[in-house]
């Protein structure tokens, strides 16, 4: 019982590591940073089982428990000591990168000595390989959980801390000699009450901003909250104009108004413009908290470009829905332009909390408590789905958080809001003369001031792509008379545009309202053109007409990727094609015009190569151990498989569950207790040659399913309530999950019947490391061709499984 009790300890603590650190980096680095954690974990996990290997071959007298104990009180001390080299670090900016490089190596090491505790177990008890199998995964599947509730009001660094206690505990219940195990648990949980009660193992560095002025912190599953006392940038803005000349203070005063205002604002705005706090999702996307509330003078948002489709529709809102309430602002323009009822829904709940309680004696009267506002915390879509009548307007307003989810940086929740699915709900959900709002960046290579790559035109694109096409989906001819594009250049270096959909044509007092947007605000009119048969003087290096009429010649773009994301392909921030972009930064010499999304593919990929081959195969070749083909085939397709279903499965339920963590938590808590049930079902089969051929068709069959016939019947069961999608989901999860569970433990005891059980290291060394190249690989194809072709790839992994079963294994 000890050595099942430590097995589910480390692995369930090894699991909400794996969590934990992807929301510590996302904060610190990288969301980018933050994906390539499932493949650090894995891969520690397979190094670790190669190195046991070679331990128990090299010093089979040492390989007892006290050994397997050690190795735990090690992972407790690397990942205390990692942790305060990567935090504390952030103190001094010349150091930091070098703490966080240090700090992503030592958790590297965290995960590689738990992993041995858990490798040691399996070849230990290799007799009862089914029930050990079987904890390991439910171990796991519980970690989903606890991942969740710790996360939810525990800060991402105390939670890692709290998992070296867990892991060094279970050394504890291994060994005999108890020192070094209950020593890394002693020191693991001292730090963790150390994090929760002084300013040890907090953030001080954050992607290369100072956290010395936080005002408010929270952390949740979703992000790291807080709250700065200007927004971001201006002390940076005033020291540089200092460098060049003496400043006043009324130009200080000036340009913190001007700042405030925020990046679509008119600069023709001379009114008084309120305080503002600054809200931060991990260090980056940001929102303002106006102070006062709905008892500021809030005219100043009638000069922001955001608001363009409220003056369209002045003194005829009656319902206004609000995506992505943030820190109020969206919903004091809707307020402001007299929307009687606004229905807001907002993903973060540590948002709100700030909003509502943060600063009672600032925001004296917090929109979410004005009485014509309502409040759901959740996801847009399936609160819109949800949700009966129609909409005066709908709007989401430079809705990107480019924070990771528990899931990692390329499963994000604001995806899921720009898909072809996304759009065509929120034009069915508009009244007869409703109009959508969407705003995004806006920087056209013919700005000087703006990039000179021009990136940010082609998401405003996508969006004329996706309005027009919803228009068309829901039965209206000539999308082109329903839509108006409005820009700013801004204050900030960084323009946006609103696009406004409306179910009825533009009429002439919407063309007039667009025309006193030119005159009284200073906006631009890129769509519909003028009246006159004038062309637009400025010309924004893009054909908008081609766009909205679907013309191929201008979608088949050679840099950008114009075709409407969908929730098969849901990447709407990934803009530039992901192979040809580099073909033309090749030719051209700059590395700036290729994807950046590629870019991080191919940097894991190769790193995880390379540092896969060095901890995993040159170990083996040193032992000179056998590695024969056709077993490889087989456990390497369980790799592929198992990685590529996870991350297809869980990209699909985020909306349908409408939640990120969710999605992570049912997602992978129903895979791997479905698969420890099918690992312990496996003893009762006789014939692992005549079972696993029909476990495979089941999988693969399974594995088809959720590609084609899962889309429609979530989509069909989106409305229903919470309780119920989560039963569905684990329902339509487990019995494949099942059958993916046998597959490992059967082709093991094939291993050794047929006499090639010494080649079982290689077996799991070829089932990890192509899982962890899967893992990455998963995604960029999703990005190519998206999740169906993913699942594709998992049917044929697990095809290459059966067809190796039933070849000769020498």
């Amino acid at each position: 019982m000890a050595a099942l009790g430590a097995m589910f300890l480390v692995a369930g603590a090894i699991l909400v590591m794996q969590v934990a650190f992807s929301r510590v980096l996302s904060v610190i680095a990288s969301y980018h940073a933050a994906f390539l954690v499932a493949s650090l974990a894995m891969l520690g996990l397979t190094a670790s089982a190669i190195d046991a290997y070679a331990r128990k071959v090299k010093h089979p007298d040492a390989f007892g428990p006290d050994h397997a104990a050690r190795a735990a009180g090690r992972a407790a001390l690397g990942l205390t000591a990692s942790l305060f080299v990567l935090l504390e670090a952030g103190r001094w900016e010349s150091i930091s990168s070098l703490g966080v490089l240090i700090g992503v190596f030592g958790v590297l090491f965290t995960f590689h000595q738990g992993g041995y505790v858990i490798a040691w177990l399996l070849d230990h008890y290799a007799a009862d390989v089914s029930r050990v199998y079987f904890v390991d995964l439910v171990g796991a599947a519980t970690g989903c959980v606890v991942a969740v509730l710790l996360l939810g009001f525990l800060p991402a660094p105390v939670v890692m801390l709290a998992c070296g206690a867990a892991i060094a505990t279970g050394g504890v219940l291994l060994a005999t000699d108890k020192r070094l195990p209950a020593f890394g648990a002693a020191v693991a949980l001292t730090a963790t009450l150390m994090g929760t009660t002084t300013p040890l193992f907090q953030v001080h560095r954050a992607k290369d901003q100072s956290q010395h002025d936080i005002l408010w912190e929270r952390w949740n599953r979703l992000a790291r909250v807080t709250v700065v006392p200007e927004t971001p940038g201006l002390a940076q803005a005033v020291a540089l104009l200092r460098r060049d000349r003496t400043v006043s203070e009324a130009e200080i005063e000036q340009l913190a108004g001007s700042w405030r205002l925020g990046w679509g604002a008119s600069r023709n705005h001379t009114g008084p413009v309120p305080n503002m706090m600054w809200i931060q999702l991990d260090a980056d996307a940001g929102t303002p908290i106006i102070e006062g509330g709905t008892t500021a003078d809030l005219g100043f948002l009638e000069w922001d470009v955001t608001s363009a489709a409220h003056h369209l529709r002045k003194g005829r809102i009656d319902r206004s829905f609000v995506i992505g309430g943030g820190g109020g602002r969206d919903i004091l323009t809707a307020l402001q332009f007299g929307a009687k009822q606004v229905d807001v829904v907002e993903i973060n709940p540590s948002v709100v909390e700030v909003v509502r309680h943060g600063f009672p004696d600032v925001v004296r009267a917090p929109p979410y408590d004005d009485p014509r506002v309502s409040l759901t915390l959740g996801e847009g879509r399936s609160v819109l789905a949800s949700t009966e009548g129609r909409y005066d307007v709908i709007q989401m307003s430079l809705v990107d958080t480019w924070a990771a989810s528990m899931a990692g940086a390329m499963v994000l929740s604001e995806n899921t809001l720009y898909t072809q699915e996304a759009f065509d709900a929120y034009v069915a959900h508009l009244d007869d003369d409703g109009v959508l709002s969407i705003s995004r960046w806006y920087d056209p290579p013919s700005w000087e001031e703006a990039s000179a790559l021009g990136n940010s035109w082609a998401e405003t694109a996508r969006v004329v792509r996706l309005s027009a096409t919803a228009l068309a989906n829901n039965g209206i001819d000539h999308p082109e008379d329903h839509i108006a594009l409005v820009y700013a250049r801004g204050y900030l270096g960084a323009g946006v545009c609103t696009v406004v959909t409306s179910r009825a044509p533009l009429d002439d007092d919407d063309r007039a309202a667009l025309q006193r947007l030119v005159d009284v605000q200073g906006f631009g009119v890129l769509w519909p053109p003028p009246a006159d048969g004038t062309t637009p003087v400025e010309d924004h290096g893009w054909d908008v007409e081609g766009v909205l009429t679907g013309d191929e010649t201008v979608l088949a773009h050679p840099q950008f990727d114009l075709a409407t994301p969908t929730d098969e392909r849901p990447f709407f921030f990934n803009v530039r094609r992901p192979l040809r972009s580099w073909v033309d930064a090749a030719l051209a010499w700059d590395h700036r015009l290729g994807s950046q999304a590629t870019l991080v593919f191919a940097v894991a990929l190769a790193l995880l190569g390379l540092v896969g081959g060095v901890l995993v195969t040159r170990p083996l070749r040193e032992l000179e151990v056998r590695a024969p083909l056709v077993p490889a085939l087989y456990f390497g397709g369980i790799g592929v498989g198992f990685m590529a279903i996870e991350m297809a499965l869980i990209q699909r339920y985020i909306v349908f569950l409408g939640h990120p963590t969710y999605a992570l938590s049912v997602v992978l808590a129903s895979l791997l207790l479905g698969s420890g049930i099918g690992s312990g079902l496996t003893s009762r089969v006789r014939s692992p040659e005549r079972a696993i051929p029909v476990i495979v068709g089941l999988v693969i069959a399974a594995t088809l399913l959720s590609a084609f016939a899962l889309p429609p019947l979530l989509l069909a069961t989106l409305s229903q309530p919470l309780p119920v999608r989560v039963a569905l989901a684990v329902a339509g999860i487990l019995p494949q999950a099942l059958c993916m569970g046998t597959l490992w433990p059967l082709g093991v005891r094939l291993l050794i019947a047929r006499g090639l059980g010494a080649a079982t290291p290689w077996m799991w060394a070829t089932n990890g490391f192509l899982g962890v190249l899967a893992s990455v690989f998963a995604v960029f194809l999703a990005t190519l061709y998206g999740y169906t072709a993913v699942l594709a790839l998992a049917a044929v992994a697990y095809a290459m499984t059966g067809l190796a079963s039933r070849m000769r294994w020498t």
